[in-house]
């Protein structure tokens, strides 16, 4: 039977496969592990720029390998943007200085904005989205 750590390994590895094969599908994220894993493989990943849109920045998902992944990400000058709502009082002390706190009422504005203005696909676009 497998363990949770070979069920996380396996998880790793679809979310690289995921990333390194450009696909725009949603991957399942239900645990604080699964979101850690997705921000630590994106960061690795980062070429330009990476952006984070989030209620909280909590250390149950960025933990010790999230953090060194965004260091490694600085580091090979990856512009980091953490946007994050009131919440940061479970923030770790290194993204203290990197996350834009925003109230909430300005976040659920920009969610809508991002709704309505930015495609399925990502790009900018200027009609709703297509129903499949």
């Amino acid at each position: 039977m497998n363990s949770e750590e070979d069920i996380l390994q396996i998880y790793r590895i679809a979310v690289r496969n995921a990333i390194a094969s450009g696909n725009s599908e949603a991957v399942p994220n239900s645990s604080p592990e699964h979101a850690a894993i997705i921000i630590e493989e994106m960061l690795d990943a980062a070429k330009d720029s990476f952006v984070a849109f989030s209620g909280e920045f909590g250390d149950d998902v960025w933990n010790a390998p999230v953090i060194n992944a965004l260091r490694r990400a600085l580091r090979r000058n990856v512009k980091v943007s953490l946007v994050a709502m009131d919440n940061a009082d479970r923030m770790p002390e290194e993204l203290k200085g990197i996350i834009s706190v925003v109230n909430k009422e300005k976040m659920e504005k920009a969610t809508e904005y991002y709704r309505e203005n930015i495609s399925c696909s990502g790009q900018f676009r200027r009609s709703p989205c297509r129903s499949p």
